[in-house]
């Protein structure tokens, strides 16, 4: 009997064997088929994927089939175009919008243009219908966009790039679950953190951004369980060999679509594997001998019969319950693109380097995506420190998005026309866009690099220009991972101007995320720093939809809208300067006008800028507003394929020229308006008649001395800097001729962006050069962001990853504090021709250039303590001058007090010493008294000249003791 059950244990033994064989095999071709039939078809699994997600979505509008749409699509058109002028006409004609009841021709009409309006168009060069057509469906487009997108941060993080070169690890690590399931949501999570938590560069920040990602992949589906109670049902009912055949599937969750095909598969491969048994040995059948006692194959209705019976069974007896798993690995990988090493490593010198907007991202990285390509293609490029791995020779160069390297090799293409990896340069422009965060701000705090001393802004031949980002003091930006500096530092003396960056204005013209505005506290600060060291404070208008202002009026009606919008926003303006006028106030407006290129429709800002310069001069003359400048900022969308883009000759046509539009807003009068002209014509006129003569001579010169609507034209500058500087001024020597010429580049100032290159074998060396040629080409220097340093030395820590997160910052402080170094040397750099120098101490007044002589703050600078302070230092001059003034005077008419100050009379010298030397600090360091400080000087001369000549020719000298 013992021996029977041994070969019974081994017969089932081997049973098990084949049965968990055939059960291997069974899940292979189930697994394997739809993998290969996904790998043939990505895209369609793609198409079905997004089917499934929107399931609910197709339903609904399947659903809506039948019903009728007439007044509901009439409805939605007349208000998607309410103040089109061409819609209005139909309803005044016809006396109701889109009057055929049912969808007829007006409505098919409307519904087409809808379509036209919102989608769009490939129009040929000459089609001037169709390219008015695309421009206004752009607009409406435009009309769509918050007001805040593209104010964002445009930045990659050192984590957004080891992403990149995490997610092979990633998705390898992921595929090892092999579409594992668990209870819970979170449990699945918990697993897959801990699993890619072990992955060599993985970071917390990091990890928390692919479990962020991953959970969009986690789907919920139906698992049914086989248990013990569902064994044990079946060998009470005798199935023992197909409860032996789902013992290997014991308390293992399967998919409840895929739960009878799978077990109908397990029960018949056991049910065939069970043979009928012959003797062997001694007994045995042999040849010829009857085999009746054998017992007969079961039919194959008895098999269906008794496995649908096991099938019923296991599924009365079997739990059912919800498990999560990844939904699809092959969509996980694509949501996980890898990119090529080369180009991670390099592109981590981009790391924490803002950018202004989404073009300017692009351009620096396409930029740095085609160096890469000459590299790879075994290229040489100057000054470039990034090295690929692997190199190809001359004679067997590799194809690069299908041109081989020899043709940007010889350099027959333009930069713009060279191969790069369009893959990797998509996938990092995903990373590159931050939300917009307005809430969870801190008040902004700017302080100068020598506090509590400093050096005023310093008197420049040109404007130098900052902005400050609001996401540098947000606490939800820090947290976000993003190097924000706050409190920072800054060199206050080479910058003119710093502007707040930026309160976006709505389509409708409302501004209503005032940010750091919206609260006093948290910009009052910021005021009041630039106020202390004589920098003005300008206010950032940013708006995307400028070109969509009107869309659809009349002209008349479009200028009136714009209007309005200037009046609106210079009353919100009015308000946000009395609420920090205690601060310091405002000092202008900068107005942002993005996606501006050669083909935009500048009227809206011409009327717009014009209509505010008036109402800021009409409330001027009414002392209902202080003055404020007004300033452009354009960011060009450069036609880098258009042949006169950075090409030597006359650009006039309309649709290629960006500057030219503007030219009466940037000068004023003709250019040939120099005052000989208007001598002549005063003598002229006055020989003439002389009332009228005068009268019109008086308005000449009025009108010539006029000051220009707007201040400064600022133009941001994409990379390579070194070439978009001379296409700038190219540009507009193109547009411009003679000494109007002169005046508009004297007007505009270029804006960089990175300083430090690191990426180049001399990191800012660019920086400097790019310095050196905007003072002596433009009319000043623009810098976003404003170069800042972090305001306090980061303690290092002795632990892990504090120590390196302390490493990190410490360096970035470095190079803050190597940038603004570097600007102080070229700005402030003295050069032995007077015409080289670019700050100009001689409008400070003869004093004021003699304390501000480089001899002397080499080793201290006076007005770096006393214009900081010169709010204080007046009132001591005040108090000095008063005492003086009354020890003079009672010396003179009275005898006791003569008496007194004969006594204490080195205190009397010490006091008009002290005053003295005071009146030169004020007269040389206060920026108020600067540019009358030579008249006072030279009238405090003569008066003690006048004094001195009295006293020896009508007085004589006193004794002392002399009553």
């Amino acid at each position: 009997m013992k021996l029977f059950n041994g070969v019974k244990s081994m017969e089932n033994k081997l049973t098990a064997t084949k049965y968990m064989r055939a059960l291997t095999a069974f899940f292979i071709a189930i697994i394997t088929l739809p993998v290969i039939a996904m790998e043939t078809g990505i895209e369609h699994e793609q198409n079905i994927d997004s089917r499934t997600v929107n399931k609910s979505r197709c339903e609904g509008i399947v659903a809506q089939y039948k019903q009728n749409h007439n007044s509901e699509i009439q409805r939605k058109l007349r208000a998607a175009y309410q103040n089109d002028a061409c819609f209005e006409q139909i309803a005044h004609t016809l006396r109701t919008p889109l009057s055929d009841v049912n969808i007829g021709p007006i409505t098919k009409t409307w519904i087409n243009q809808y379509m036209n309006d919102y989608t769009e168009k490939t129009c040929a060069p000459d089609d001037a219908l169709c390219i008015q057509a695309r421009a206004y469906g752009q607009n409406s487009a435009r009309s769509r966009l918050k007001a805040e997108q593209g104010l964002q941060p445009w930045m990659l993080t050192e984590e957004d790039i080891s992403y990149f070169a995490m997610n092979s690890d990633v998705v390898t690590t992921l595929k090892a679950m092999n579409k594992k399931s668990y209870t819970t949501k979170s449990a699945l999570l918990a697993v897959v953190k801990t699993e890619l938590g072990m992955l060599e560069g993985m970071t917390p920040g990091l990890l928390a951004i692919y479990i962020r990602q991953l959970s969009e992949y986690v789907v919920s589906v139906k698992q049914k369980i086989i248990t013990r109670n569902t064994l044990d049902t079946l060998i009470i009912n005798d199935y023992l060999d197909m409860a032996a055949a789902l013992q290997g599937y014991l308390d293992r969750p399967i998919n409840e679509t895929q739960f009878n095909e799978l077990i109908k598969g397990v029960l018949r491969g056991a049910y065939q594997s069970v043979k009928p048994q012959v003797a062997v040995g001694e007994g045995a059948i042999t040849p010829g001998q009857e085999a009746a006692n054998i017992p007969a194959a079961p039919t194959v209705g008895q098999q269906r019969s008794r496995i649908k019976k096991a099938t019923d069974i296991i599924n009365l007896t079997a739990t059912l319950a919800n498990q999560y798993q990844i939904n699809s690995y092959l969509l996980v990988e694509k949501a996980f693109p890898t990119i090529d090493r080369d180009i991670t490593a390099c592109v981590k010198n981009l790391a924490n380097s803002a950018f202004h907007g989404k073009s300017a991202a692009e351009d620096t990285i396409k930029s740095m995506l085609r160096k890469i390509a000459r590299l790879q293609a075994g290229n040489k490029v100057d000054k470039f420190s990034c090295e690929p791995e692997n190199k190809p020779g001359d004679k067997d160069q590799p194809e690069v998005q299908g041109k081989t390297a020899r043709i940007y090799k010889d350099g027959n293409e333009s930069l713009d026309n060279e191969p790069y990896d369009k893959d990797a340069l998509k996938h990092l422009m995903n990373r590159v866009n931050k939300s917009f965060y307005s809430t969870d701000l801190e008040p902004v705090q700017l302080s100068s690099l020598e506090e509590p001393c400093g050096e005023c802004s310093l008197p420049m031949k040109g404007t130098n220009y900052g902005f400050y980002p609001y996401w540098q003091a947000s606490v939800a930006y820090k947290e976000l991972g993003l190097p924000v500096v706050n409190p920072a530092v800054v060199d206050f003396s080479v910058f003119s101007r710093i502007a707040y960056f930026a309160l976006p204005i709505a389509a409708d013209g409302k501004i209503e995320h005032k940010l750091h505005w919206k609260n006093t506290a948290n910009i009052e600060d910021f005021v009041r720093s630039l106020k202390r060291y004589n920098v003005k404070r300008d206010l950032v208008l940013y708006s995307n939809s400028w070109q969509a202002w009107g869309a659809g009026k009349g002209e008349s009606d479009t200028k009136q809208l714009v209007y309005g919008y200037a009046e609106n926003h210079l009353t919100q303006i009015q308000e946000l300067h009395e609420s920090v006028k205690e601060a310091g106030g405002l000092s202008g407006i900068t107005l942002f006008f993005e996606d501006y290129k050669s083909s935009s429709d500048a009227n809206n800002i011409i009327n717009y800028i014009t209509h505010l310069h008036e109402q800021i001069k009409k409330n001027e003359s009414n002392s209902a507003s202080p003055h404020f400048d007004i300033n452009i900022v354009l960011d060009i969308d450069w036609n880098y394929k258009s042949g006169n883009y950075c090409h030597v000759g006359n650009v006039d046509k309309a649709g290629e020229t960006y500057f030219k539009e503007f030219e009466n807003l940037l000068v004023n009068g003709d250019e040939n308006n120099i005052v000989p002209n208007n001598i002549k014509e005063i003598a002229s006129n006055f020989k003439a008649n002389v009332k009228d003569g005068v009268e019109r001579s008086l308005n000449i010169v009025s009108q010539s001395n006029k000051e220009s609507i707007v201040t400064n034209l600022l133009v941001f500058l994409h990379e390579p800097s070194s070439r978009a500087k001379k296409c700038l001024r190219l540009q507009i020597e193109d547009e411009f001729h003679g000494g109007r010429r002169i005046e508009i580049l004297r007007k505009v100032i270029p804006v960089l962006g990175r300083a430090d290159l690191k990426e180049n074998t001399d990191k800012f060396q660019q920086f400097e050069d790019d310095i050196n040629y905007l003072k002596d080409n433009f009319g000043g220097i623009g810098l976003w962001p404003l170069p800042m340093s972090s305001a306090a030395r980061p303690v290092v820590s002795e632990q892990g990853s504090q120590k390196e997160e302390s490493q990190k910052k410490e360096n970035q402080k470095e190079d803050a504090d190597k940038v603004i170094s570097v600007m102080q040397q070229s700005i402030k750099r003295e050069y032995t021709q007077a015409y080289k120098n670019y700050i100009d101490y001689s409008t400070l007044g003869v004093i004021g250039e003699i304390l501000h002589q480089p001899v002397l703050t080499r080793y201290f600078s006076v007005c770096s303590v006393m214009c900081p302070g010169r709010g204080w230092v007046i009132y001591v001059f005040v108090l000095l001058f008063s005492i003086s003034t009354v020890s003079f005077i009672a010396y003179r008419v009275s005898c006791k007090a003569r008496k007194f100050i004969v006594r204490v009379k080195w205190i009397d010298i010490a006091l008009k010493i002290a005053t003295v030397i005071t009146a030169f600090i004020v007269l040389g360091c206060d920026p108020g008294w600067q540019p009358i400080s030579n008249e006072i000087l030279l009238l405090t001369i003569i008066l003690m000249i006048i004094y001195a000549v009295y006293r020896g020719f009508f007085c004589g000298y006193e004794k002392e003791g002399d009553e």
